[in-house]
């Protein structure tokens, strides 16, 4: 088996907050009000705090070492609402994160890191949400908006993030953690 640290091949990394399968179950849900696309993969449910994309394999020791010298408290995470980025036809349908100003904080650490360790550029814009699918925004889609955009899907406590890795598929990403890192 490649050991990431050896093989050359450019591995797909993402920053991410796993999100437990109680909430990920409400989310599901909507899968029943939106014929013909799956919503969310249980196990794959996650926040991006930073997609990185294609890296080198010899990073991934660095940018674990730089992820685990942040401190940073776990914190409370709220998942709530609805709602839609793209343009008409094809969107992105999310669900939202009530502002947090420990997940910001985090953020901003985890953007100095890489920026230090991979000269990463900082991300100017950050809008916490969860990709629920890819659909085409309809009469039926717009109205599970308009009818959900306050509705509070849970809350849960947020303890770590992981260094994760995706990897494309016919059927889709397969997401997996390389390294996770304590919150608190």
């Amino acid at each position: 088996m490649p050991n990431a640290s050896t093989d050359s091949k450019p591995l797909r990394l993402f920053v991410a907050i796993k999100i437990p399968s109680a909430i990920t179950h409400n989310l599901s849900s909507l899968g029943r009000e939106i014929p013909d696309h799956k919503i969310l993969a249980g196990g794959q449910a996650h926040l991006t705090l930073r997609f990185l994309g294609d890296t080198p394999p010899e990073s991934v020791e660095r940018i674990q070492k730089a992820f685990s010298a942040i401190q940073s408290p776990a914190f409370e995470l709220e998942v709530k609402g609805l709602g839609v980025f793209g343009r008409r036809p094809r969107t992105v349908l999310w669900a939202g994160l009530t502002p947090n100003p420990d997940l910001s904080n985090l953020k901003q650490a985890v953007d100095a890191a890489l920026f230090r360790e991979l000269s990463l550029p900082v991300e100017k814009r950050f809008t916490p949400h969860l990709t629920l699918a890819r659909l085409k925004c309809d009469a039926s889609v717009a109205a599970l908006i308009k009818e959900r955009a306050n509705h509070d899907f849970g809350r849960f406590r947020a303890t770590e993030y992981h260094l994760m890795k995706s990897e494309l598929h016919p059927r889709g990403a397969i997401h997996s953690s390389l390294a996770g890192f304590q919150l608190g």
